[in-house]
């Protein structure tokens, strides 16, 4: 199958809109809500063009998306009494739901939380000083490239 503009250009927008969010994320630890709706509203676009998911599994994907860390950042919040996860990693799985669908949010959540965990055991053994448990490891990152890998799986 020969590859051209309207295959690629979907997955370039979204590589790109990633690539901006995982940079801010470690830089500001904060995921702007502009970044966020711009990746949710080229999602829907991207459904509803007939290219993309269908747009029910695009909606499902979403809130699932929105269920699973939502209900993540309660919890946390409820049990340690501080927020483990931010709005903005909230908004973001939500927005890579309408790419993704219900299968790649799980793809997606699990390859995320995988390699930050294999990145903060390394970081551990490398580091100077020790990071605590109060340490802020930005998550932005690590949704990006899960959600590259559940797209790429698509």
């Amino acid at each position: 199958m020969p590859l051209n503009l309207t295959s690629l250009l979907p997955g370039l927008v979204m590589l790109t809109l990633l690539g901006a969010i995982a940079i801010h994320d470690m830089r500001h630890q904060r995921i702007p809500d502009a970044l966020n709706a711009s990746l949710a509203i080229a999602g829907i676009l991207f459904s509803f063009s007939g290219h993309g998911l269908p747009p029910q599994q695009a909606f499902a994907g979403a809130m699932l998306g929105l269920a699973i860390t939502g209900l993540v950042r309660v919890a946390y919040h409820r049990a340690r009494g501080r927020h483990g996860l931010g709005l903005g990693d909230v908004k973001m799985v939500t927005a890579c739901g309408f790419w993704l669908g219900p299968q790649g949010v799980g793809i997606m959540l699990l390859v995320a939380a995988l390699t930050a965990i294999a990145w903060s055991i390394v970081r551990q053994w490398t580091a100077a000083s020790r990071p605590s448990r109060k340490t802020i490891l930005p998550f932005g990152p690590w949704l990006a490239l899960g959600a590259v890998v559940a797209f790429s799986c698509a």
